[in-house]
């Protein structure tokens, strides 16, 4: 049995985006950022391939225009703009019980503020497991909503973003 996906673009200044939501309850499930719409594509049915080897459920991606999809795309832009007033649901499809622990962390981090890989190890009552943070925070599928951009190593540098940093830079700005 086939769990249908639908997906739809955010062409924004900031970036572009893909956003997925699940069928069955119309949270996001998926964000990702680039420019390239194709490419976008190719790593997120990537991304639900092997998700699919590990949870044995097939998901269906199809592209989709309805008015919920529209009312996510416009409640992200707004999020991307600094002017969000409501929340967007989402739902957790990848990750671990620590990943998630992980993400729930992020999600407590305000705009405008910044946290460590350590910050959130000691949170989570995992003090030396900032590294394990710190790949969980990479692991992050649903960008911006889960604020892994608000998240630095304890030396202040930007450090990594799957986007670049320039890109995580301008997250941060807004």
């Amino acid at each position: 049995m086939e769990e249908k996906l639908y997906y739809r673009y955010l062409d924004h200044p900031i970036t572009t985006v893909l956003l997925v939501s699940r069928g069955k309850t119309g949270c996001l499930v998926y964000a990702s950022l680039g420019s390239n719409r194709k490419e976008l594509l190719k790593i997120s049915q990537s991304d639900f391939r092997k998700l699919s080897r590990s949870t044995k459920v097939s998901y269906g991606l199809y592209y989709d225009a309805n008015d919920s999809m529209v009312n996510l795309e416009r409640s992200f832009a707004s999020y991307l703009d600094g002017s969000f007033t409501e929340t967007i649901p989402y739902e957790y499809l990848f990750g671990t019980k620590f990943q998630h622990k992980v993400w729930d962390e992020l999600l407590k981090i305000k705009t405008g503020e910044t946290t460590t890989y350590r910050q959130i190890a000691e949170a989570i009552g995992s003090p030396k497991a900032y590294r394990a943070v710190g790949t969980a925070v990479g692991a992050n599928k649903i960008a911006v909503i889960v604020p892994c951009h608000r998240c630095k190593p304890c030396d202040g540098s930007l450090g990594n973003f799957r986007w670049g940093t320039q890109l995580k830079n301008r997250l941060l700005q807004q």
